[in-house]
This record gives C-alpha cells, structure tokens and sequence, in this order.
C-alpha cells in the first residue's frame, strides 16, 4: 500500500495539489485499489484566464474466483475557467478619453469576458473472466452524465448616470460601462456497455493477440441557451458573473441532440 502527496506552486500564481494511493487488502490481496486526486486554483496567462479544478478517479477491483474479476470504476471532474479580455476604451465611444490605470490593472481591464463551468462525473463496472493466460472474455457498462455552463459577457457603450440599470444616479462610477450576457448550458448523458474477448498464441518466435469487440454507445444532449439581463461593470473594478450552477432551457432557445451507435 502506498500514499504520495505532491503539490506545485507556478511563477503564474497557479498551485496544484496531487493525491495518489492504492494498494491491495484482504487474504490474498483480494481487494484492490487505486485513488487519484487533483486540485488546481490560480490565474494563466497574465492573469487574464482563472482556472479552478477538483478531480477524482478512484478504482477498486475484487477478485471473486481465481479466474473471475469484478471492478468498479469513479471519475469525477468539476472545472471551472474565467477569460478576460481587456481593452483601455469602449471601441463606440470615440470621444471617451482613456482614464489613467492602476499598475495591476491587466485583470481590471476586462471589457469582454466568459465563464465557462463543466460538472462530469461516470462510472463503470466491469467483469472479466480469465480461466487461461492466453484468454479472457470482459463485459462493462458506462454511464456518465456532464453538464457544461458558459456565460459570456460582451463589453458594450460606456455608460452614464441616466441608464436604467443604476437604482440612484448617484450609483454611477467613471468608468462604468454596460455588459451583455449570454448563457449557454448544455447536460450531456451517456450510456456504454462494451464486450471483448482477447486471446494470445504463439507462432514461432512472433507472439500474436487476437481481440474481438463490440459496443453499444448512446448519447443524448439537451441544449438551452438564454440571452440574460444587461448589468453594469467597471474598467478599475470589473463585475463578473459567474456561470449559473444549472442551465435550464431557456425562452431564446432549446434544441435535444440524440445518437446512438453499434459497433
């Protein structure tokens, strides 16, 4: 059995945290496993992209017979990326003059700007029979289902103290400008089952594998996509909007993506 801890900390303020166990249990290691482990926080590219991320894939197997293997199968993934794209002046307002920045000012320039959030999470269960070295028949299914957020933000005119989107006029910052956003969400299922069979022989000194395979995969998206409210953000001190935790189909659109294939 063993357990590894690592972690790495970039010149671009990004920290990565690593886990890695596995090891075998039981009378004659009847039970194994595995246990990976990600993490990730921090800003790329000039802090002009945020990057969150938390991973796991663990597996565990039992042997049931001394020819007969049971496994079971987890992936998890939750990542969450922020783009920034900054501009010093709103381009349709040709009369603004740039107003002097901060330093730091490579995040607080965003004008335009998307947030983009995946959920994934499958699993699969697997039994392979062995009776030789040279052969063993494997049946498995998958089933996972995914969900992909994106709200994008478009830097617009700049705004003045008479938008309607301040509740007081004295709400108004110089530097405000308005932002529209567009969310797009997509959940994604998915069904596996799959068959092999492997056999190994010899001819001669050349050693040959001979596979035969067959699967069934469906897949099914439900897409919506809605234009949402215009807000206020500002060149020193930008507004963002994260990408809602569900994405349901929305006024502006809604399609469904079905696919099944045999092979």
């Amino acid at each position: 059995m063993f357990v590894e801890i690592g972690g790495t900390f970039s010149e671009s303020d990004l920290f990565v945290g690593t886990v890695d166990a596995g090891g075998r249990l039981g009378p004659n290691d009847v039970v194994g496993f595995r246990v990976n482990a990600i993490g990730e926080t921090g800003n790329l590219e000039g802090n002009q992209l945020g990057r969150e991320v938390v991973g796991l894939d663990a597996l565990i197997d039992v042997r049931i017979t001394d020819t007969l293997t049971f496994d079971l199968g987890l992936h998890y993934l939750d990542l969450t990326v922020t783009r920034y794209v900054g501009q010093l002046a709103a381009p349709r307002e040709p009369d603004f003059i740039p107003i002097p920045l901060p330093a730091d000012a490579d995040r607080q320039l965003a004008q335009d700007w998307s947030e983009r959030a995946d959920d994934t999470i499958f699993g699969e269960a697997g039994l392979e029979w062995a009776p030789t070295q040279n052969f063993s028949i494997r049946a498995s299914a998958i089933f996972g289902e995914a969900r992909i957020r994106t709200l994008t933000g478009d830097g617009g005119d700049l705004a003045t103290p008479s938008s309607p989107l301040y509740n007081d006029p004295s709400d108004y910052r110089v530097g405000d400008f308005i932002v529209g956003a567009l969310g797009i969400g997509v959940n994604r299922q998915h069904f596996e089952s799959a068959f092999s069979a492997r056999y190994s022989w010899t001819l001669g000194r050349i050693e040959n594998t001979t596979v035969a395979f067959g699967n069934y995969n469906s897949v099914r998206d439900d897409r919506g996509f809605d234009f949402g409210d215009d807000f206020i953000s500002n060149l020193y001190e930008p507004v963002f909007q994260p990408a809602p935790e569900t994405m349901p189909p929305g006024p502006d659109g809604f399609s469904r993506f079905s696919e099944e294939d045999i092979s």
